[in-house]
Protein backbone atom coordinates (compact mmCIF):
# COMPACT_ATOMS: atom_id res chain seq x y z
CA UNK A 1 0.00 0.00 0.00
CA UNK A 2 3.03 2.29 0.14
CA UNK A 3 3.39 4.61 -2.88
CA UNK A 4 6.59 4.28 -4.83
CA UNK A 5 8.78 7.30 -4.22
CA UNK A 6 11.23 8.43 -6.87
CA UNK A 7 13.57 11.23 -5.80
CA UNK A 8 15.27 13.43 -8.40
CA UNK A 9 17.74 16.02 -7.10
CA UNK A 10 17.98 19.26 -9.02
CA UNK A 11 20.89 19.21 -11.45
CA UNK A 12 22.15 22.67 -10.54
CA UNK A 13 22.43 21.65 -6.90
CA UNK A 14 24.37 18.53 -7.80
CA UNK A 15 26.79 20.66 -9.79
CA UNK A 16 27.52 22.96 -6.85
CA UNK A 17 28.05 20.03 -4.51
CA UNK A 18 25.25 20.87 -2.08
CA UNK A 19 21.52 20.29 -2.04
CA UNK A 20 20.31 21.18 1.44
CA UNK A 21 17.19 23.30 1.34
CA UNK A 22 15.99 22.41 -2.16
CA UNK A 23 14.82 18.93 -3.13
CA UNK A 24 12.38 17.94 -5.82
CA UNK A 25 10.66 14.56 -5.43
CA UNK A 26 8.31 12.87 -7.86
CA UNK A 27 5.94 10.50 -6.09
CA UNK A 28 3.99 7.85 -7.98
CA UNK A 29 0.57 7.31 -6.40
CA UNK A 30 -2.51 5.32 -7.48
CA UNK A 31 -3.99 8.63 -8.66
CA UNK A 32 -0.97 9.57 -10.75
CA UNK A 33 2.39 11.22 -10.29
CA UNK A 34 2.84 14.33 -8.16
CA UNK A 35 5.84 16.56 -7.67
CA UNK A 36 6.85 17.91 -4.27
CA UNK A 37 9.51 20.49 -3.44
CA UNK A 38 10.94 20.22 0.07
CA UNK A 39 13.84 21.53 2.06
CA UNK A 40 14.97 18.39 3.90
CA UNK A 41 14.75 14.63 3.46
CA UNK A 42 14.41 12.11 6.29
CA UNK A 43 15.02 8.46 5.43
CA UNK A 44 12.79 6.35 7.67
CA UNK A 45 12.39 3.21 5.59
CA UNK A 46 12.33 0.92 8.61
CA UNK A 47 13.53 -2.68 8.58
CA UNK A 48 12.08 -6.12 7.91
CA UNK A 49 12.00 -9.43 9.77
CA UNK A 50 14.43 -11.96 8.34
CA UNK A 51 12.72 -14.97 6.70
CA UNK A 52 15.61 -17.29 5.92
CA UNK A 53 15.56 -21.11 5.76
CA UNK A 54 17.71 -21.75 8.84
CA UNK A 55 16.56 -24.52 11.21
CA UNK A 56 13.80 -25.59 8.83
CA UNK A 57 11.85 -22.36 8.85
CA UNK A 58 9.12 -22.39 6.21
CA UNK A 59 9.00 -26.19 5.94
CA UNK A 60 6.79 -26.99 8.94
CA UNK A 61 3.98 -25.01 10.62
CA UNK A 62 5.44 -25.87 14.03
CA UNK A 63 8.52 -23.78 13.25
CA UNK A 64 7.69 -20.08 13.57
CA UNK A 65 9.36 -16.72 14.16
CA UNK A 66 9.01 -14.73 17.37
CA UNK A 67 6.61 -12.36 15.61
CA UNK A 68 4.44 -15.24 14.43
CA UNK A 69 4.56 -16.88 17.86
CA UNK A 70 3.40 -13.64 19.48
CA UNK A 71 0.42 -13.58 17.10
CA UNK A 72 -0.25 -17.25 17.93
CA UNK A 73 -0.36 -16.49 21.65
CA UNK A 74 -2.57 -13.47 21.07
CA UNK A 75 -5.07 -15.66 19.20
CA UNK A 76 -5.18 -17.96 22.23
CA UNK A 77 -5.49 -21.18 20.21
CA UNK A 78 -3.50 -24.41 20.65
CA UNK A 79 -1.30 -23.14 23.47
CA UNK A 80 1.80 -25.40 23.41
CA UNK A 81 2.97 -27.44 26.37
CA UNK A 82 6.64 -27.11 25.45
CA UNK A 83 8.67 -24.87 23.16
CA UNK A 84 12.29 -24.29 22.23
CA UNK A 85 13.56 -20.86 21.22
CA UNK A 86 16.75 -20.41 19.21
CA UNK A 87 18.42 -17.01 19.34
CA UNK A 88 20.76 -15.33 16.84
CA UNK A 89 19.45 -16.84 13.60
CA UNK A 90 20.94 -16.14 10.18
CA UNK A 91 22.33 -12.60 9.83
CA UNK A 92 22.25 -12.25 13.62
CA UNK A 93 25.40 -14.36 13.65
CA UNK A 94 27.15 -11.27 12.19
CA UNK A 95 25.44 -8.48 14.11
CA UNK A 96 23.13 -8.13 17.11
CA UNK A 97 19.55 -7.30 16.20
CA UNK A 98 19.05 -5.98 19.76
CA UNK A 99 15.29 -6.62 19.99
CA UNK A 100 15.33 -10.43 19.69
CA UNK A 101 16.29 -11.32 23.25
CA UNK A 102 13.67 -9.04 24.78
CA UNK A 103 11.04 -10.45 22.40
CA UNK A 104 12.00 -13.97 23.49
CA UNK A 105 11.66 -13.02 27.17
CA UNK A 106 8.28 -11.27 26.78
CA UNK A 107 6.88 -14.11 24.69
CA UNK A 108 8.13 -16.64 27.25
CA UNK A 109 6.41 -14.75 30.04
CA UNK A 110 3.22 -14.48 27.95
CA UNK A 111 3.20 -18.26 27.45
CA UNK A 112 3.83 -18.83 31.15
CA UNK A 113 0.86 -16.61 31.93
CA UNK A 114 -1.39 -18.70 29.66
CA UNK A 115 0.13 -22.02 30.68
CA UNK A 116 2.22 -21.88 33.90
CA UNK A 117 3.33 -25.50 33.41
CA UNK A 118 4.75 -24.90 29.92
CA UNK A 119 8.35 -26.02 29.42
CA UNK A 120 10.40 -23.31 27.74
CA UNK A 121 14.04 -23.76 26.71
CA UNK A 122 16.00 -20.87 25.21
CA UNK A 123 19.11 -21.75 23.21
CA UNK A 124 21.31 -18.67 23.15
CA UNK A 125 24.79 -17.39 22.41
CA UNK A 126 24.40 -14.26 24.53
CA UNK A 127 21.40 -12.70 26.27
CA UNK A 128 21.25 -8.96 25.64
CA UNK A 129 18.22 -7.57 27.46
CA UNK A 130 19.90 -4.24 28.12
CA UNK A 131 18.70 -1.45 30.39
CA UNK A 132 15.46 -1.97 32.29
CA UNK A 133 14.63 -4.85 29.95
CA UNK A 134 16.91 -6.97 32.15
CA UNK A 135 13.87 -7.34 34.41
CA UNK A 136 12.20 -9.53 31.77
CA UNK A 137 15.21 -11.86 31.80
CA UNK A 138 15.23 -12.07 35.59
CA UNK A 139 11.50 -12.76 35.71
CA UNK A 140 11.82 -15.43 33.02
CA UNK A 141 14.46 -17.21 35.11
CA UNK A 142 12.21 -16.97 38.17
CA UNK A 143 9.29 -18.43 36.15
CA UNK A 144 11.36 -21.50 35.30
CA UNK A 145 12.48 -20.73 31.74
CA UNK A 146 15.60 -22.79 30.99
CA UNK A 147 18.60 -21.22 29.23
CA UNK A 148 21.10 -23.38 27.35
CA UNK A 149 24.14 -21.75 25.69
CA UNK A 150 25.51 -22.80 22.31
CA UNK A 151 28.28 -21.64 20.00
CA UNK A 152 28.18 -20.92 16.28
CA UNK A 153 30.79 -23.65 15.81
CA UNK A 154 28.31 -26.19 17.23
CA UNK A 155 24.89 -24.84 16.37
CA UNK A 156 21.67 -26.73 17.23
CA UNK A 157 20.34 -29.21 14.70
CA UNK A 158 16.65 -29.69 13.93
CA UNK A 159 15.03 -32.90 12.70
CA UNK A 160 11.44 -32.80 11.43
CA UNK A 161 9.51 -36.05 11.59
CA UNK A 162 5.94 -37.28 11.62
CA UNK A 163 6.18 -37.84 15.36
CA UNK A 164 7.31 -34.28 16.02
CA UNK A 165 10.34 -32.01 16.20
CA UNK A 166 13.67 -33.17 17.59
CA UNK A 167 16.33 -30.61 18.45
CA UNK A 168 19.82 -31.56 19.58
CA UNK A 169 22.33 -29.12 21.03
CA UNK A 170 25.75 -29.46 22.68
CA UNK A 171 25.63 -28.24 26.29
CA UNK A 172 29.15 -26.97 27.13
CA UNK A 173 28.69 -27.03 30.92
CA UNK A 174 27.47 -30.64 31.01
CA UNK A 175 29.77 -31.61 28.12
CA UNK A 176 27.04 -33.66 26.49
CA UNK A 177 24.37 -33.44 23.80
CA UNK A 178 20.85 -32.55 24.88
CA UNK A 179 17.85 -33.83 22.92
CA UNK A 180 14.67 -31.74 23.08
CA UNK A 181 11.26 -32.65 21.63
CA UNK A 182 9.07 -29.52 21.83
CA UNK A 183 5.62 -28.87 20.44
CA UNK A 184 6.93 -25.75 18.67
CA UNK A 185 10.25 -24.25 17.65
CA UNK A 186 10.41 -20.46 17.85
CA UNK A 187 13.21 -18.71 15.96
CA UNK A 188 14.39 -15.25 16.94
CA UNK A 189 14.67 -13.79 13.47
CA UNK A 190 16.69 -10.55 13.32
CA UNK A 191 15.85 -7.26 11.70
CA UNK A 192 17.40 -6.82 8.25
CA UNK A 193 17.59 -3.79 5.99
CA UNK A 194 14.37 -3.01 4.13
CA UNK A 195 14.05 -4.20 0.56
CA UNK A 196 14.95 -1.35 -1.75
CA UNK A 197 17.26 0.37 0.74
CA UNK A 198 20.28 -0.23 -1.48
CA UNK A 199 18.56 1.30 -4.51
CA UNK A 200 17.51 4.30 -2.43
CA UNK A 201 21.05 4.72 -1.08
CA UNK A 202 22.42 4.71 -4.63
CA UNK A 203 19.83 7.21 -5.82
CA UNK A 204 20.52 9.64 -2.96
CA UNK A 205 24.27 8.90 -2.86
CA UNK A 206 24.27 8.04 0.86
CA UNK A 207 26.38 5.31 2.49
CA UNK A 208 25.35 1.98 3.98
CA UNK A 209 27.16 -0.33 6.36
CA UNK A 210 28.10 -3.92 5.53
CA UNK A 211 24.64 -5.14 6.61
CA UNK A 212 22.67 -2.71 4.46
CA UNK A 213 21.66 -0.20 7.14
CA UNK A 214 22.22 3.51 6.53
CA UNK A 215 25.45 4.93 7.91
CA UNK A 216 25.53 8.17 9.89
CA UNK A 217 28.10 10.94 9.38
CA UNK A 218 29.54 10.50 12.90
CA UNK A 219 28.35 8.06 15.52
CA UNK A 220 28.61 10.59 18.39
CA UNK A 221 28.69 14.08 16.86
CA UNK A 222 26.15 13.64 14.02
CA UNK A 223 24.13 10.49 14.83
CA UNK A 224 21.10 11.32 12.62
CA UNK A 225 22.90 13.15 9.78
CA UNK A 226 24.29 11.86 6.54
CA UNK A 227 27.51 13.37 5.26
CA UNK A 228 25.40 15.17 2.62
CA UNK A 229 23.59 18.25 3.93
CA UNK A 230 19.83 18.11 4.21
CA UNK A 231 19.60 14.32 4.46
CA UNK A 232 18.75 12.66 7.77
CA UNK A 233 17.79 9.21 9.05
CA UNK A 234 15.54 7.82 11.74
CA UNK A 235 14.40 4.48 13.10
CA UNK A 236 15.36 0.97 12.09
CA UNK A 237 16.66 2.24 8.74
CA UNK A 238 19.74 3.20 10.77
CA UNK A 239 20.09 -0.06 12.71
CA UNK A 240 17.75 -2.42 14.64
CA UNK A 241 16.09 -0.62 17.54
CA UNK A 242 13.02 -0.56 19.77
CA UNK A 243 10.07 1.75 19.12
CA UNK A 244 11.01 4.14 21.94
CA UNK A 245 14.50 4.49 20.49
CA UNK A 246 13.03 5.06 17.03
CA UNK A 247 10.77 7.80 18.40
CA UNK A 248 13.72 9.53 20.10
CA UNK A 249 15.75 9.42 16.89
CA UNK A 250 12.79 10.66 14.85
CA UNK A 251 12.51 13.66 17.15
CA UNK A 252 16.23 14.31 16.71
CA UNK A 253 15.96 14.06 12.91
CA UNK A 254 12.99 16.45 12.92
CA UNK A 255 14.96 18.92 15.03
CA UNK A 256 17.91 18.74 12.64
CA UNK A 257 15.64 19.22 9.64
CA UNK A 258 14.11 22.25 11.36
CA UNK A 259 17.50 23.97 11.29
CA UNK A 260 17.12 24.10 7.50
CA UNK A 261 13.37 24.66 7.24
CA UNK A 262 13.50 27.57 9.72
CA UNK A 263 15.61 29.68 7.31
CA UNK A 264 14.20 31.74 4.47
CA UNK A 265 17.49 31.68 2.58
CA UNK A 266 20.24 29.06 2.77
CA UNK A 267 23.60 29.74 1.22
CA UNK A 268 25.40 26.78 -0.29
CA UNK A 269 28.91 26.40 -1.66
CA UNK A 270 32.29 25.03 -0.77
CA UNK A 271 34.86 26.64 1.52
CA UNK A 272 37.31 28.76 -0.49
CA UNK A 273 40.85 29.58 0.70
CA UNK A 274 42.19 33.14 0.41
CA UNK A 275 45.82 34.19 0.71
CA UNK A 276 46.72 37.05 3.05
CA UNK A 277 49.56 38.65 1.08
CA UNK A 278 50.87 40.57 4.10
CA UNK A 279 51.44 37.36 6.04
CA UNK A 280 52.50 35.08 3.19
CA UNK A 281 56.25 34.42 3.02
CA UNK A 282 55.99 32.56 -0.29
CA UNK A 283 57.06 29.22 1.15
Amino acid sequence: NHPQVTVHLQSELLETGGFAGSFTSRISTPDGEIEVRHGATVLATGAAEYKGPEYGYGTDPRIVSQYEFEAHLHAGEDIPESIVMIQCVGPAERYCSRVCCTAAMTNSLALKKLNPDAQITVLYTDVRTYGFKERYYQEAREQGVMFVPYTFERKPSVEIGDSGLEITVWEPSLQEVLTLKPDMLVLSMPMVAQEGAEELATRLKVPQDMDGFFLEAHVKLRPVDFASDGLYMAGAAHYPKFIDESIAQAQAAAARAATILSKDVLEVGGVIAHVDADKCVGC
